[in-house]
């Protein structure tokens, strides 16, 4: 597993007061890190409720899209980036891509205890202690290691509000994932509301519209299973 010393995460804006030329890339980590701890702490309770454990079973399914999605990114993109930008850090990143193959036998695991109609509470508090374990050291190598790289790279041009973190890159730029209407609020859920509105600027006005009711849902969602 990567190791780093006691982080904090990284600001989302520069010195300058821009928005940090990664800001979907942190924004990201930012919501991996809460709902892996929030799962940690509510799955036992949530899951012996039905309301609860419906509620917790659609955001896990939400959640675990948007980490395969960030972490299948990485692997097409960032990794190979990093290694013809920083081939220094080559041994690093072959320690990251075999922890996202830890995460692709760790999720289905989970994923099959929160669909089963009777989930083994004790199983799914000890799979997602596995969860968080995993992601925050990984998280945070990524941000101490490459995230300057990434500055390096593409300070010249803003990040974007989407969880890829807005870079253009070779093949033109990535796709956001599908249910903008989960995502959107996702990640903005601990923003400040100045970020919220940049980020929410740079997304096609449809989302913009919609963003109120999709908040308000989210909210709604969200109070069903956390304590």
């Amino acid at each position: 597993m990567t190791t780093t010393p006691t982080y904090e995460p990284l600001p989302l804006r520069t010195e300058d007061g821009r928005i940090h030329p990664a800001f979907g890339f942190l924004a990201i980590h930012r919501a991996l890190r809460r709902d892996a701890e929030r799962f940690v702490v509510a799955a036992p309770t949530a899951l012996a409720d039905r309301e609860a454990h419906a509620a917790l079973a659609a955001h896990w399914e939400r959640y675990r899209e948007l980490l395969e999605f960030h972490h299948r990114f990485e692997d097409a993109q960032l990794l190979p980036l990093m290694r013809r930008e920083a081939p220094e850090l080559s041994p690093l990143l072959d320690e990251m891509a075999a922890e996202h193959h830890d995460l692709d036998e760790l999720l289905p695991r989970i994923t099959a205890i929160v669909r089963s109609e009777r989930p083994d509470a004790p199983a799914a508090g000890a799979a997602f202690e596995s969860l968080s374990g995993l992601l925050h050291p990984h998280l945070a190598a990524e941000e101490v290691h490459l995230v300057p790289v990434m500055e390096r790279v593409f300070g010249s041009r803003n990040g974007d509000g989407g969880p890829d973190g807005g870079e253009r890159r070779e093949g033109g730029p990535a796709q956001n994932p599908d249910h903008p209407e989960f995502w959107v609020p996702w990640m903005g859920e601990q923003l400040e509301e100045d970020l919220v509105a940049e980020s929410l600027a740079t997304l096609p006005e449809e989302h913009r519209a919609a963003y109120p009711r999709w908040l308000e849902e989210y909210r709604a969602g969200l109070a069903r299973w956390i304590p």
